[in-house]
């Protein structure tokens, strides 16, 4: 499932995978769908893992930029068994305008090698992997 229309445009041409959209208010900015409807399609599903990206990552969790998409990401959360966090290294230690989730909420975190030793032994220290993408 996702809300992101990138995604679906990337697997449209894979007819062995599946995709559900969410639905919901289309949001040019972010190539997303967002809002109560899509809010409602994802509470009706649970994934085993949910891939998710932030604006900002800090001690004090997970942030992002505009109110719709933090809490349709905060649906997510809640209906995914494992979140995965997908964010490049410049996002760390940034504090975006809204909360999404604290740090507790994610397992894993995948990104770039530009993460510093002490960003990385944070997240280690809070029982995160950190799984560091190659290019």
């Amino acid at each position: 499932m996702t809300s992101s229309l990138a995604v679906v445009l990337e697997l449209i041409d894979k007819p062995e995978i599946t995709v559900i959209s969410t639905g919901g208010v289309f949001h040019s900015r972010s190539l997303s769908y967002i809002g109560p409807l899509a809010e409602k399609g994802v509470r009706n599903y649970y994934v085993d893992k949910l891939f998710l990206g932030a604006k900002g990552i800090s001690i004090a969790g997970l942030t992002d930029s505009y109110e719709a998409e933090a809490q349709l990401k905060k649906a997510m959360i809640e209906s995914a068994k494992e979140t995965i966090l997908v964010i490049d290294s410049s996002k760390f230690n940034k504090i975006a305008l809204v909360n999404i989730a604290p740090l507790e909420a994610i397992s894993r975190v995948i990104t770039d090698s530009g993460i510093s030793s002490r960003d990385k032994k944070l997240l280690i220290d809070q029982g995160i992997e950190v799984i560091i993408a190659s290019s």
